[in-house]
């Protein structure tokens, strides 16, 4: 490693930990920020409860026949693994909740009071891994059911009938995920 390397990762650490310390005083945007830079300097797993939950993540998968990290980069992509949003106690705008940003009214693992315990969170991961392989087996095709999770199955079947575009947020959504878990089975959408 570069000298210059490990300057940044000092100053990306003591950062990440003045805004961890002063997390009710600093903006949603610079958290965010500083969680994206440390996401690119020492990997998305490492951010926040990341190394918490990502074992516990790939267990799932092994025991579902999920490609390996798929499931915890997705975790990723929809709770930074923040730990306010794993717990239940901040909510997506569309309400969804948990690690793996699950909505109320399909999902029985977040129908449960929060603060969410870790075995809310671990039962809400097996819902969302059961989730994926029902869209893996309707699709085919693992970015095909990343695109069924974000935005719902049915409008990805309009999309492949060619009905309707998918979202822009979707697309992104895939490709974020499938750029640091490439498949080589899985469709670019």
């Amino acid at each position: 490693m570069r000298r210059d390397d490990l300057g940044l990762l000092v100053f990306l650490g003591a950062l990440g930990a003045w805004i961890y310390l002063n997390r009710t005083k600093v903006g949603g945007a610079v958290e965010s920020a500083a969680e994206s830079a440390q996401a690119v300097v020492m990997g998305w797993a490492t951010v926040n409860e990341g190394p918490v939950w990502v074992p516990v993540i790939n267990q799932t998968e092994s025991a579902y026949g999920i490609p390996a990290n798929l499931l915890a980069r997705q975790a990723y992509q929809e709770s930074r693994f923040r730990a306010d949003v794993i717990d239940g106690t901040t909510a997506s705008p569309a309400g969804a909740l948990g690690i793996l940003q699950l909505m109320p009214q399909y999902f029985s693992t977040v129908q449960v009071p929060t603060p969410f315990t870790a075995a809310d969170t671990t039962s809400q991961i097996t819902q969302a891994a059961q989730q994926m392989v029902a869209l893996y087996n309707q699709f085919r095709d693992w970015g095909l059911a990343l695109a069924g999770y974000n935005d719902g199955a049915g409008n990805v079947n309009a999309y492949l009938a060619g009905n309707r575009a998918l979202p822009a947020e979707t697309q992104q959504y895939v490709s974020e995920i499938l750029a640091d878990v490439p498949l080589p089975s899985a469709l670019t959408v």
